[in-house]
């Protein structure tokens, strides 16, 4: 890995529109950056999965992490750990990732509006007693949570003007419920926990203020500006404008001990550097020794006097007020070419600098610091457990298999499992590790018959496990999976798809891949679809994303031909659905992203928009009935609207949102019918910020399902082909994939699993320290960097191989770090391999002898189940004894899994 602070500067960035490798688009922003706000100004994109390593067979532009922070806020909790809140484009969705636990796990939600710019992230001095945290709007207004962030309300009027460019709270909120806004008409103040709002802007020389802070030491002193910085001393009632600089200001901090330094840091736009004051704000003093990037985004101020700034592309420095700045900080990732403005947040620990903590966002993930920025760690909040894809095998009645496409795990699959479970209690509660369709950490699907999937809770026993999800990436090296398709016929033709930036076909079950050629000019597949007749007619439609259009193959994918005639220049295609008698009429309909729905009656080769009746044109679902040809049926997934039905095969629509929640922007992000609809008229939705429901007449009505499913961000619905015997069912979450096998009327979450694998390019990743180039290892991805794994020599972490990894050396090892409640460590035997000592947590707990007299694959060599999920350290170390029957006394691994 290539230390960001090594490379060349980026220059200032321009306005763009563009779309990266993961569905998410980049937006031009016109506001300004704020105080502890992580904003990706003029490139607020695309997508980075938060870990610690770099996938180094990914392009830069496909970079990982692939979820852009947007803004941070952290506080402290009960138990003293740290509450991190982050904003983040999340596969093209703006959600809020929390930490309870200073980042080692995190619930992903979204939120009740759909805010186009997070501007501030604001907590209750009191949060850890009082669960209060705000989120201001630049076009909302402000969201407030009293319950740590579960729930948020929208505080609308009152008197607030909705564009809040920044928000900041009394240090004696908790008494006086007193908070005042930055916003486009100037300051506004609110001593009701912002019910209502008052103007109080006296004093002040500029109509509009981008900045506002109070003194966190000094409840009455709050500074605000633009380009004029002012100072309050009575709670924001009146200001005396300071200094007038010669740019706008980026950002501003005010020392957590002002009323004993009166120091103030602030940043100016357009390359302006970093200026300091220590007479709260009257004269004002250039720091810029040192900063060899001027185009700084944020800074922060310790107690102890110490400046933290982060700039576009250079990182972080770091100096002592009035001092020279020193660019420090390992451990940061590889630029991404998606973005010029990268570094764009620096946030202190409430306890700095007693815990020397400092928090860095970026266009490239999440970065933690213990050493007050010496050295970071990538923090891991999108993984493996998110599945972007689920598809049910053809036959799964009978083998179980199911197929999950996730978010940086590439793809995993259920072996076959019984069909019969033994009989036992009734459901467990959603999290319970016992009961009905309990599926605990390293438990697995199982399989049974239902009596009435659509009635109460089943009284099926409790699952058995069998094995943990298998890795089945192969040679794929795009981890972030987009569109997951199963041939018509797979159960004799074992033929299915994997795309996202690369193509990738396997006609044996996903055992082994074969990479496709993409069309001319594509760089990520947003959608993919098979023919009905794909064995007899080889057709397959593709939709690019970043503009890049449709294409048909009619070979299985070895050549493309653009479809152009009747659609727009520009197209994000979303869906592609075949007619059922595709064979006869050639119809097939698009549902794209920007110009709503289309309809081809010759195969694709021409086009016509259907959108009679759509209020909304941004379509992220669309839907069709089992009984098309008869019934006509239709169903399309909105942005905000809901849901849209057409019962003429899309000529026109109407809206169906009957039983949805009439408050919420309805952002519809899966649907699908039973395959029994014909009997049983029933279909799913996923509703972003409400949850999943459900409707038993054809998609009038809907109701919610539940309970054990989390309502916050649901993403992917799929129902067993069986699903009138076995009510069988799988929701994908922006946190978990759940399960149920009553027809949704209850769920449990499935485990997780993490594959590492040295055998694996897509699953090889590169480490920052080391080169030595004979020995290797491998990582992924986990909750807070863990899984990782590397080898250790010398007692530094080494370079990292892509094949079954070897030591010659005594003391050689490798870690493998994860956090889960099994593990296993996979090595083939051969004559020339020695004894293995394995430890657990620092202590040995095995012997493994390597030695065999031909050589064997990689095989489980150690195996261990614990009571919980927890973050243990697995090490194996080269002991330099062997066999008395060995030839010598080397060390192969081959990976690591784990479930949690």
């Amino acid at each position: 890995m290539t230390a960001a602070w090594n490379r060349p500067l980026s220059p200032r960035p321009v306005a763009a529109s563009r779309s990266g490798p993961c569905q998410g688009d980049v937006h031009a922003s016109t506001t300004t950056s704020v105080d502890r706000r992580i904003v990706a100004r003029a490139a607020r994109v695309v997508l980075a999965m938060v870990v610690w390593v770099l996938a180094v067979a990914a392009p830069v532009s496909a970079h990982s992490p692939h979820d852009a922070v947007d803004v941070l806020g952290v506080s402290a909790g009960a138990d003293g750990q740290p509450i991190v809140f982050a904003m983040m484009q999340l596969t093209g969705r703006e959600l809020l990732a929390r930490s309870a636990d200073g980042g080692d796990s995190w619930t992903i939600t979204a939120l009740p509006v759909l805010p186009r710019d997070v501007s501030r992230i604001a907590f209750s001095p009191e949060f850890a007693a009082d669960g209060t945290v705000f989120l201001a709007t630049t076009d909302l207004g402000v969201l407030k949570s009293t319950d740590g962030g579960n729930s948020f309300a929208l505080l609308s009027g009152g008197g607030l003007d909705p564009a809040v460019l920044d928000l900041s709270l009394s240090p004696t909120y908790p008494s006086d419920q007193t908070l005042l806004a930055a916003t486009a008409t100037g300051v506004q103040r609110s001593t009701d926990g912002g019910l209502t709002w008052s103007p109080s802007g006296t004093g002040l020389i500029e109509p509009v203020v981008d900045h506002i802070e109070f003194a966190s030491d000094a409840p009455n002193v709050v500074f605000t500006g633009r380009q004029t910085i002012h100072r309050s001393t009575d709670g924001g009632l009146t200001w005396t404008p300071l200094h007038m600089f010669e740019q706008r200001v980026a950002a501003l901090a005010v020392s957590p001990a002002y009323s004993s330094d009166t120091r103030l840091v602030v940043a100016l736009q357009t390359e302006g550097g970093v200026f300091t004051s220590s007479d709260g704000g009257a004269v004002w003093q250039p720091m810029v020794v040192g900063l060899s990037d001027p185009a700084v985004n944020d800074v922060a101020l310790g107690s102890d006097g110490v400046v933290f700034a982060v700039s576009s592309g250079a990182a972080l420095f770091r100096g002592l007020m009035g001092e020279a700045f020193a660019l420090v900080g390992k451990g940061f990732e590889e630029l991404s070419d998606l973005t010029n403005d990268h570094y764009t947040g620096v946030v202190l620990s409430r306890d700095y600098p007693a815990d020397s903590t400092v928090w860095v966002g970026a266009f490239e993930g999440l970065f933690v610091s213990e050493d007050k920025g010496a050295n970071f760690r990538q923090m891991d909040i999108y993984h493996q457990k998110f599945a972007r894809s689920v598809a049910f095998a053809p036959d799964y009645a009978s083998t179980g298999r199911v197929y999950l496409q996730t978010y940086g795990g590439g793809l995993f699959t259920s072996p076959a499992y019984p069909t019969v479970t033994p009989p036992g209690a009734g459901s467990a509660p959603a999290g319970s590790s016992a009961g009905t369709g309990s599926a605990s950490p390293g438990s697995s699907l199982g399989r049974q018959q239902l009596s009435s999937p659509h009635g109460g809770p089943s009284s099926k026993g409790p699952l058995t496990p069998v094995a943990p999800w298998v890795s089945r990436s192969g040679r794929i090296t795009a981890l972030f999976g987009q569109r997951l398709a199963l041939s018509p016929e797979f159960v004799d033709d074992h033929t299915m798809y994997y795309a996202q930036v690369g193509l990738w076909r396997s006609r044996d079950r996903a055992l082994s891949w074969d990479q496709l050629p993409m069309p001319s000019g594509v760089t990520v597949i947003r959608a993919l679809t098979l023919s009905p007749e794909f064995s007899d007619d080889d057709t397959v439609l593709l939709g690019a994303g970043q503009g890049a259009g449709c294409f048909r193959s009619e070979d299985g994918g070895a050549t493309w031909t653009p479809l152009t005639t009747g659609l727009p220049a520009s197209t994000l295609p979303h869906e592609f659905l075949f007619s059922p008698d595709y064979l006869s009429d050639q119809q097939v309909f698009l549902a794209d992203r920007l110009t709503g729905f289309y309809v081809s009656n010759d195969g694709g080769d021409s086009w016509a928009p259907s959108n009679t009746g759509l209020d909304e044109l941004v379509l992220h679902a669309l839907a069709m009935s089992p009984d098309f040809s008869a019934d006509q049926t239709l169903l399309a997934g909105t942005e905000t609207m809901g849901l849209y039905k057409s019962s003429d095969g899309g000529a026109s629509w109407s809206a169906s949102n009957t039983g949805l929640p009439a408050n919420l922007p309805l952002n519809v992000e899966s649907i699908v019918f039973s395959p029994d609809f014909v009997i049983d008229r029933t279909v799913f939705m996923a509703v972003l910020a409400a949850g999943v429901f459900r409707s038993t007449d054809g998609g009038n009505t809907w109701q919610p399902v539940g309970p054990g499913l989390p309502q916050d961000a649901p993403r992917v619905v799929a129902l067993s082909p069986d699903y009138a015997n076995d009510g069988t069912l799988i929701v994908s979450t922006y946190n978990w994939v759940y399960r149920s096998e009553d027809g949704g009327n209850s769920f449990a979450r499935l485990p997780g699993y993490a594959r590492l694998d040295d055998g694996n390019p897509a699953l090889a990743y590169e480490l920052a320290l080391g080169t030595d180039s004979r020995r290797g290892g491998s990582a992924n991805d986990g909750d807070s960097g863990w899984p990782i794994a590397a080898w250790i020599v010398d007692g530094e972490p080494a370079a990292l191989a892509i094949a079954v990894s070897r030591s010659d050396d005594v003391g050689d090892a490798v870690e493998y770090r994860f956090v889960g409640d099994t593990v296993r460590w996979y090595a083939p035997l051969a004559p020339d391999q020695g004894l293995a000592q394995v430890f657990l947590d620092g202590a040995p707990v095995e012997l493994v002898d390597l030695y065999a007299p031909l050589v064997e694959g990689a095989e489980v060599r150690f195996e261990r189940t614990f009571t919980g999920v927890a973050a243990h350290i697995l090490r194996v170390e080269n002991t330099g004894l062997a066999n008395p029957a060995a030839s010598g006394s080397v060390l192969r691994t081959d990976g690591f899994d784990s479930t949690y």
